[in-house]
């Protein structure tokens, strides 16, 4: 390596939204002052609503929310706004909602979000609620069944998988507690299949619709149905590829190698390690 002084009027300095690239001059950065941000808009919610927001937006740049009247039990609709702030819509409310919103997700022209009494609804462009689906139901709950935890996963194939648990009024089916992988059509809201998974942590699709999750269990594998810090792979057809056992650091290598795509490693509700992974070119 070979140390080299920049030339005067060399550009300089991250870009930040509060600060624009400075210029060296003397072998300084010289940047101009930083400036204030300012809201482009503000958006109050209705005297006695709760506001559910986890920057969902859509390709326009709208943004989506959900808005619920508060309350034990109480009605929640969905809420879109432009870019600059005019609101689109309000989706006509679901009623009997116990809590609130637990996931929210745009994808294939709809929102979908999920409350923690199962409903899992999908709103389209024009507010139009398109499709319901009630995971008490799906679960066999009684109707006080609750789902505090509740993933929404597109494989980008048109289909989304929900991760859904509930721990209090639902039935408990082999030796998974309340714990499944359910795959929903988006356009439709057909739900295609569902696969017991004890204990696992956030669902992740790859390029081709492969599902991959860290899992402590499967009741339905043909291998040892509990197995600790494992990586489990479904198709998007839901036909389990693969179960390797992955250690606490879930390096995995298996039919084919699995490459992590990041860094990133974070803890699950039941202490189980998740990392993203990715089939190589030989695929797995």
């Amino acid at each position: 390596c070979v140390a080299v002084t920049p030339p005067n009027g060399f550009i300089c300095g991250p870009a930040s939204p509060c600060q624009d690239r400075g210029v060296c001059q003397d072998q300084q950065c010289v940047r101009p002052p930083p400036r204030t941000l300012t809201p482009a808009w503000t958006y109050v919610p209705a005297l006695g609503n709760q506001l559910f927001f986890e920057g969902v937006s859509d390709d326009g740049g709208n943004l989506w929310w959900v808005e619920c009247e508060l309350g034990e039990v109480r009605s929640c609709g969905a809420v879109s706004a432009s870019p600059d702030g005019f609101q689109r819509f309000r989706s006509a409310g679901i009623s009997d909602v116990q809590g609130g919103v637990v996931a929210q997700l745009y994808d294939e022209g709809v929102f979908v979000f999920a409350t923690t009494s199962g409903q899992v609804v999908a709103v389209d462009g024009s507010g139009r609620t398109r499709w319901e689906v009630n995971l008490r139901v799906l679960f066999g709950c009684v109707e006080t069944g609750l789902f505090d935890d509740v993933q929404l996963t597109s494989d980008g194939y048109g289909n989304l998988w929900l991760s859904a648990e509930s721990e209090v009024g639902c039935d408990v089916h082999d030796d998974v507690a309340g714990r499944q992988l359910v795959q929903v059509e988006i356009a439709s809201g057909t739900v295609r299949r569902a696969l017991a998974v004890a204990h696992h942590g956030d669902p992740v699709a790859d390029e081709q619709g492969n599902l991959f999750v860290a899992v402590a269990g499967y009741s339905s594998s043909p291998l040892n149905p509990i197995w600790p810090r494992q990586l489990a792979s479904w198709t998007r057809q839901g036909t389990l590829r693969f179960a390797v056992d992955a250690g606490d650091t879930l390096a995995a290598a298996a039919q084919g190698q699995l490459l992590p795509t990041t860094n990133r490693v974070s803890a699950s509700g039941s202490g189980v390690a998740l990392a993203r992974f990715a089939q190589d070119q030989r695929g797995a």
